[in-house]
């Protein structure tokens, strides 16, 4: 089954999954998944953050 997310979505969980690789684990966590959508820096999410 595949899983469709927004453009924005697809975004952060890249960076979040370019995060966990920089930090050299197999998973891609909830700091993993924060900092993600921190990094795209638009939209309200990012701003809450």
């Amino acid at each position: 089954m595949m899983i469709r997310f927004s453009r924005r979505s697809g975004e952060a969980l890249g960076s979040a999954w370019v995060t966990a690789r920089s930090y050299k684990t197999a998973y891609i966590g909830t700091e993993h998944l924060l900092a993600g959508i921190v990094a795209e820096r638009s939209g309200l999410a990012s701003d809450l953050l």
